[in-house]
C-alpha cells in the first residue's frame, strides 16, 4: 500500500501594487529651479504690468513715495502668486502625489530664492532682485546726528514687516507646492 499525501493546496498571494514611481525618486533639483525661474518669471512681467498701469513706480523713479500703500499691496500680492505658481510648477513637474513632498518641492522653490537674494546682495547685486535684495545688502550708518534709539525702533519695525512678508510667501510657495500634487489637476494633463 501507497502511502497518502495531502492533496496540494495553492497558495494565496496578495499582489504587491508598487508604489507612484515619482513617489520613490529622491528629491529632484529640476522641478525646483524651474519652479524658482518661473516665479522669477511671473514676478517680473506682473511687476512690469503693474508698472504699465500705473499701480507701481519704476525703481528709481520720483513717483515711487507717492504711491505709497497701493504699490506695497501690488507688490505683495504679485509676489504672493509668483511664489504660489513657482511652487505649483515644481510639484507638477516633479509628478509627485504625496503631499509632503509635494509641500516640500514647493517649499525649496521659496528657499532657493531666499538663498539666491542674499548671495546676490553679499556680492553687491542686491538690487538686481528689487526691495528683497536691498533689505539684505549693506546697512549704512553715517552721521553724527543718529539717533540710537530711533534706529533700533525702525530696524525692528522693518524685521516684523520681512519676517511677515518672508512667512507669507514661503506659505503661498508650500501651497503651490500643494495643489501641484493634486491627481485631478495632474491626470487633467496627461490625458489631454
Amino acid at each position: 500500500m501507497q502511502p497518502a499525501y495531502p492533496a496540494p493546496v495553492a497558495a494565496i498571494v496578495e499582489p504587491v501594487v508598487p508604489a507612484s514611481p515619482a513617489d520613490l525618486q529622491q528629491l529632484k533639483w529640476g522641478p525646483i529651479w524651474a519652479g524658482l525661474f518661473v516665479s522669477l518669471g511671473v514676478f517680473f512681467l506682473l511687476s512690469l504690468a503693474a508698472i504699465a498701469v500705473g499701480v507701481q513706480a519704476a525703481p528709481g523713479t520720483a513717483d515711487q513715495q507717492d504711491l505709497g500703500i497701493i504699490a506695497v499691496i501690488v507688490t505683495s500680492a504679485i509676489a504672493l502668486v509668483s511664489f504660489f505658481v513657482g511652487g505649483f510648477v515644481s510639484s507638477w513637474s516633479a509628478g509627485l502625489a504625496d503631499p509632503g513632498r509635494s509641500l516640500l518641492n514647493g517649499f525649496l522653490v521659496w528657499t532657493l530664492w531666499l538663498v539666491t537674494v542674499i548671495l546676490l546682495a553679499a556680492v553687491g547685486l542686491g538690487s538686481i532682485v528689487g526691495a528683497m535684495g536691498d533689505l539684505f545688502g549693506e546697512v549704512v550708518v553715517s552721521g553724527q546726528g543718529v539717533d540710537p534709539a530711533a534706529l533700533v525702533d525702525t530696524l525692528k519695525d522693518s524685521a516684523w514687516q520681512t519676517l511677515l512678508a518672508l512667512g507669507l510667501t514661503a506659505a503661498a510657495a508650500a501651497l503651490g507646492g500643494l495643489v501641484g500634487a493634486r491627481e485631478e489637476l495632474r491626470g487633467r494633463w496627461r490625458h489631454a
